[in-house]
């Protein structure tokens, strides 16, 4: 399990027998990924050798998921695997697991936003003197949708407990309180939010990062055309 951490796959790529890190030219016109991929290097599997009989014996990669939450370079992660898939579609296989099939509830929890959910659409937009990510503003008056709590915690007089919510203790609309509620509480990610807070700064050096903007990025990665989708 990967979860995020980028030293973590960074070690695994350089001990392994089959892949290595190539570098990568951005526009390179070989890759339509359909995602931003801001990195100068991608993963590769090591040239082939023949067997004794002569026949080269293509390697192949299986992922056996969870590809989020825990380690602060998720896009990272998503993206590098995304992109070796792309490249070699018959050799690299994705099994999912419970840190990605959650995912699938970010939309349907937090709302689709009023920001345009191509992942790229909103780069590089100008405020200022400053780069941001997206328009922070559009996606602060997105609100969530009503929520009527998560079955596991009915009985648990937790937040998001369905008795509370039918009770009339409404869980907020408000989509960052929203996000980090879902992210800290219902799925074992209690820094998630703030890693993809300082993974965007990484990647937006002059941007000025705010809790709105991971919002629209979790909405975008999560949107069936972003990265988990």
């Amino acid at each position: 399990d990967v979860e995020g951490d980028r030293d973590y796959l960074t070690r695994f790529v350089q001990q392994s027998q089959i892949l290595q890190f190539t570098p990568y030219c951005q526009g390179d016109s070989s890759e339509e990924l359909g995602f931003v991929f801001p990195y100068d290097h991608h993963i590769d599997f090591l040239p082939n050798k023949n067997n004794d009989d002569g026949l080269t014996n293509d390697p192949i990669l299986v992922y056996g998921g969870d590809v989020w939450d825990q380690g602060g370079s998720d896009l990272y992660v998503i993206r590098q695997l995304l992109s070796f898939q792309a490249r070699y579609p018959n050799r690299v296989f994705f099994i999912m697991g419970n840190r990605d099939i959650n995912k699938m509830r970010i939309l349907s929890e937090l709302g689709p936003g009023s920001t345009d959910t191509n992942p790229q659409a909103n780069q590089d937009k100008n405020d200022g003197d400053h780069k941001t990510f997206t328009t922070a503003a559009a996606a602060a008056a997105a609100a969530a949708p009503a929520h009527g709590g998560v079955y596991w915690f009915r009985g648990t007089d937790r937040e998001g407990d369905p008795n509370r919510v039918q009770a009339g203790e409404a869980l907020s609309t408000n989509p960052v309180d929203r996000l980090k509620w879902m992210l800290q509480k219902t799925m074992g990610s209690p820094q998630a939010f703030q890693y993809r807070k300082e993974e965007l700064q990484l990647e937006q050096p002059n941007a000025v990062i705010s809790d709105e903007d991971v919002v629209t990025s979790y909405r975008q990665s999560c949107h069936p055309r972003g990265e988990m989708g």
